[in-house]
Formats: structure tokens, C-alpha cells, sequence
């Protein structure tokens, strides 16, 4: 995220992630900065950054964000009937991870 300002101005700015949780305190930014929320549930969710100088003058900026988790249940590879696993014994799995960093 980025702003400007003319002037010698100090920054603060905090966050609502818009999942319901209080806004999220950012303390002393200067232009650009980040943050990076965690959400519990996929959803589509409308985060709000609000920056304030040190004259009291405030803007906001409003941002969505789609967040999709995708479960897989493991199943038996192979011939149903005779993949069962015994409790502490080496599974054989397969897996895929796509777009882990957003």
C-alpha cells in the first residue's frame, strides 16, 4: 500500500480485514507498507486501510479479497478392498499445492 502527502508528516494505520475481527493497529508506516492478514474461512471478505498523519487528517482505501481453501479427503490408492492401512504404518500419498502465497 501507498500514499503521499506534501510535508514533513509522520504516519500511522491500521486495518479492518473485514472478517468481523476488531481493525488491526499498524503503529508508524511510511509509504509504501504492508500487512498480511490470516482468515479462517474462504470467503470474499472487503479490508479497509486507514492512514492518519500527525495533523489528525485521515484517508482510506478499500480493498477485496477472494479467499478460497480447498480440502481433499485421502482415499485408498488402488483396489479398494485391499488398501486398508494399520495404525502406525507408512501410507503412500500424493499431493499438489498450488498458489500458497495469494
Amino acid at each position: 500500500m501507498s500514499f503521499a502527502e506534501l510535508g514533513p508528516d509522520s504516519f500511522t494505520a491500521s486495518v479492518d480485514w473485514g472478517d468481523g475481527s476488531a481493525p488491526e493497529s499498524l503503529g508508524s508506516v511510511s509509504s509504501p507498507f504492508s500487512a498480511t492478514p490470516t482468515y479462517a474461512t474462504a470467503a470474499t471478505y472487503q479490508a479497509t486501510v486507514t492512514v492518519t498523519d500527525d495533523e489528525g487528517g485521515t484517508g482510506s482505501a478499500d480493498a477485496s479479497a477472494r479467499v478460497n481453501y480447498v480440502v481433499t479427503v485421502l482415499r485408498p490408492l488402488g483396489d479398494r478392498a485391499k488398501d486398508v492401512f494399520k495404525s502406525s504404518s507408512t501410507i503412500p500419498v500424493k499431493s499438489s499445492i498450488a498458489d500458497c502465497d495469494g
